[in-house]
């Protein structure tokens, strides 16, 4: 997949890591549907990702993608989140993106990370 830097897979951990590379555009639910493609069941994923906040929901910069906030962050500073983003229960739903910590950094690479929890089909 173009913007995956590596994939590792902990079977005995049931955990799926995929870093992906710098400046890339890769969405969520891509690297989630490439697991489920090899066998695996996706779960919450970890994320670090660069864009702004709006109000109660966070635009990733250079994607046409929204998360739902969790809890309330500097709106209209360029930013980078981390955090957890659950499974939604239904697939058009908006995700969420509990926030775990933040760095106002607008020079800061969007190295996107998702290592995705998953569990073998």
């Amino acid at each position: 997949m173009k913007g995956v830097e590596t994939v590792e897979i902990d079977e005995a951990a049931k955990v799926v890591r995929v870093i992906l590379l710098p400046d890339n555009r890769v969405r969520l639910e891509a690297v989630r549907d490439l697991i489920k493609g090899v066998g695996f069941t996706p779960a919450s994923a970890r994320v670090k990702v660069r864009g702004k906040a709006l109000q109660n929901e966070f635009q990733v910069d250079g994607l046409d993608q929204k998360y739902r906030l969790n809890k309330p962050v500097s709106a209209g500073e360029m930013l980078v989140l981390e955090g957890v983003v659950p499974v939604p229960p239904d697939p058009r739903a908006q995700p969420v993106l509990e926030v775990t910590g933040f760095a106002t950094s607008p020079a800061a690479s969007p190295t996107s990370a998702p290592p995705t929890a998953s569990t073998p089909k």
